[in-house]
């Protein structure tokens, strides 16, 4: 699986830079690039952020070429449960566990546009909030099914949840989303993030848009040239090791090659 999505990461690295489009290693992809020059060992997804206009432009060329890749998003399909990018390797099919079925996933990168966010902090912090409910809403009303855990309490809010989000629209939700991000981004400002994303990325616009390769698992991506701010700010100590109980893969999904 690692392969493909090296793979997939070269395709969009070779467009990239054919077309002048920004983009960077993100998340735990970045950290397992500045940490281990590859993928963090327990882990095998990979993700990217990009500004939004970089964004629009690498969904409409992707999927007008024939790189054996298809963008998704909200745009080119509305069946999807993410408000966010996929990049799929069209030889594959992919089924996340608990979540709804989506055709043509397969095994994919993760494309996070970047939007600029309100200069004033306690305006920033309220429009952040109010994207991750609506996230947290979506994902709840996306899912086929929830892990339960050792906590009674922790159990009844996840059913709660789960049953009271069986009534949302969650495909008009994303699309709300999207478009409340877009009609913010005709007003820019310095600061650029996902608005959504908890503990996401809030920086100056310059810290994407300065950008230098590292190595990736042998190979040469573009990462921000204030890595070392963005990582801390994320995770802190990020070149310290988790605890061992915590180095597990965070996610669940059956991957098929071919028909």
């Amino acid at each position: 699986y690692k392969r493909i999505i090296i793979e997939i990461l070269d395709r969009i690295d070779s467009i990239c830079r054919k077309n002048n489009i920004g983009y960077s290693l993100a998340y735990g992809t970045l950290l397992g690039a500045i940490r281990h020059n590859g993928f963090i060992p327990w882990d095998d997804d990979a993700d990217i952020l990009m500004m939004r206009e970089d964004y629009d432009r690498l969904r409409e060329i992707t999927n007008s070429g024939d790189y054996g890749l298809k963008f998704i998003d909200y745009t080119s399909d509305p069946n999807t449960i993410y408000p966010f990018g996929k990049i799929c390797d069209l030889r594959t099919h992919v089924q996340e566990q608990n979540f709804i079925h989506v055709k043509d996933y397969g095994a994919f990168v993760d494309v996070f546009p970047l939007d600029y966010l309100p200069e004033d902090e306690k305006k920033r912090a309220a429009y952040c909030r109010k994207s991750r409910r609506m996230a947290l809403i979506i994902t709840h009303a996306t899912r086929t099914g929830y892990v339960k855990s050792d906590s009674t309490i922790t159990n009844i809010k996840k059913s709660v949840a789960f049953h009271m989000c069986r009534f949302v629209n969650y495909q008009k939700m994303i699309k709300r989303m999207q478009e409340n991000f877009i009609n913010n981004n005709k007003l820019p400002t310095s600061i650029v993030g996902v608005p959504w994303c908890r503990g996401g990325i809030s920086f100056p616009v310059d810290y994407f848009t300065s950008l230098q390769t590292h190595i990736f698992e042998g190979k040469e991506y573009l990462v921000p040239v204030k890595y070392d701010i963005i990582l801390k700010t994320q995770y802190g100590d990020y070149m310290e090791l988790p605890p061992e109980e915590d180095q597990v893969n965070p996610h669940n999904l059956i991957c098929q090659i071919g028909e």
